[in-house]
């Protein structure tokens, strides 16, 4: 028993080593090889879980990620890999913020569950509650990446529903905000430039169009429509 002990533990820290280095198949052998030793820990069942929703295996993941949950109700990783399962792969946001909302009563501050909750609420169009919950994170830790890109996302949903509807400033001033929170992401700084070039301002638009392609020199919109504000 004992060393059986031994062997799933160390089979965990080793699979948790290797994906920490981004060799996920070779963590993900480690942590089948601790799970067939030791099926029912908790442990093992969470991040055997977290692999398998990688992987997309989302029936797997459920089965697992379930069992976790059920056993260790107050854990902050089984809540936030629970909910980010139900709301944003299986689509049953209503019992991912179930599991949101317990997990908070016990860690009201923790980011990962404000930031799984804020890309529920955006994928719900909740646009005003989704940029609170990322504030949130936001103002308790300034460079939380995860929120400042589910910020931007949000910034930039909203300049698309207000450029839609012709309110073309306001629509620019949130495509710009997208564009300062993720410094990585073209997708605003195209969107800014489709704008810019409603409001007239063409010289504008083509900068905007060069620094979308500077982000992201495969982006084809960019370049389709840098070519025709040239023209």
């Amino acid at each position: 028993m004992t060393t059986e002990l031994i062997s799933w533990k160390a089979d965990l820290q080793r699979g948790m080593e290797e994906v920490r280095v981004g060799h996920y198949d070779k963590g993900l052998r480690f942590f089948e090889r601790a799970y067939q030793s030791n099926p029912n820990e908790p442990e093992v069942q969470l991040v055997l879980g977290r692999e398998r929703l990688r992987q997309g295996l989302l029936s797997d993941a459920e089965r697992l990620l379930h069992s976790v949950h059920s056993k260790r109700p107050q854990s902050l990783a089984a809540a936030a890999a629970y909910s980010r399962l139900l709301g944003l792969r299986l689509k049953q946001p209503e019992r991912a913020f179930d599991v949101i909302h317990q997990a908070l009563a016990h860690h009201p501050q923790a980011p990962e569950l404000q930031v799984i909750r804020g890309e529920l609420l955006l994928e719900g169009g909740s646009f005003l509650e989704a940029r609170a919950a990322f504030g949130q994170v936001l103002d308790l830790h300034a460079t939380d990446d995860a929120a400042r890109y589910g910020m931007a996302r949000t910034y930039n949903m909203e300049g698309i529903i207000q450029g839609q509807i012709g309110d073309f400033e306001r629509a620019s001033f949130s495509f710009k905000r997208a564009m300062d929170l993720a410094p990585n992401w073209s997708g605003p700084c195209v969107n800014f430039g489709v704008v810019l070039g409603r409001l007239g301002s063409l010289t504008r638009a083509i900068e905007v169009y060069h620094q979308a392609l500077e982000r992201d020199p495969t982006n084809a919109v960019a370049t389709f429509n840098l070519g025709i504000a040239y023209y």
